[in-house]
């Protein structure tokens, strides 16, 4: 199968690909990064999913993992009109990409960030969405126009809210800041001390995609 990888330069896009090549799938990613050390199979192409000019040219594929972002709440709120822009316009460029492409199937990775505050636990998909920050209420969007998109287009369209994630590849994050001090033996920077944090090992998220 063809499947096309939208920010496929990241952390999980890498680790999905990679993945993806393993069952001898053809894989394209679309990323406004350089390129970096990818398997040769794997299809690059330099773009951003706010230009529907640049996805138009990409010609059809089977299924899309739509991953491209602004990945992370601090992120958001130093930048909001990209964050902005590219979790909301670039979804929805993303989706009229694969309906005038005929994909047979698109996912959106949202977030836990959609649930805000949990009103109970554990939090299931029906808990109610309550974003309190830019980026929870663009990733909150982002699945209502996949809704939307497929009420209204009869497309198969899968929604997978993703938790913090760790592993191969990740850098400027907790789990890799920790351990580079770590091996430092550096003293770890804790913020707050009371919070809950559920961390997911990214082969486990790549595997549940």
């Amino acid at each position: 199968m063809k499947f096309l990888i939208t920010g496929g330069a990241g952390f999980l896009g890498i680790n999905l690909a990679e993945r993806l090549i393993k069952k001898n799938h053809k894989v394209r990613i679309l990323d406004m990064r350089d390129k970096p050390k990818l398997a040769n199979r794997i299809e690059y192409i330099k773009g951003d999913i706010r230009n529907f000019s640049t996805l138009k040219k990409i010609g059809n594929v089977d299924e899309i993992y739509h991953l491209a972002a602004q990945s992370n709440v601090m992120g958001s709120l130093k930048d909001p009109d990209y964050s902005f822009s590219s979790n909301i316009i670039g979804t929805y460029n993303v989706l009229k990409y694969a309906e005038s492409c005929n994909a047979k199937k698109v996912l959106f990775s949202s977030s836990r960030e959609v649930y805000g505050n949990p009103m109970h636990l554990p939090v299931d998909e029906n808990h109610p969405l309550n974003p309190l920050n830019l980026y929870g209420s663009t990733k909150a969007a982002g699945e209502m126009l996949c809704k939307s998109f497929a009420q209204s287009k009869n497309m198969d369209i899968r929604i997978v809210r993703i938790t913090n994630t760790y592993g191969t590849r990740d850098i400027g994050r907790v789990i890799p800041i920790f351990f580079a001090k770590a091996a430092k033996n550096q003293d770890f920077e804790i913020f707050g001390g009371n919070q809950i944090l559920d961390f997911i090992w990214v082969r486990d998220v790549v595997e549940g995609i």
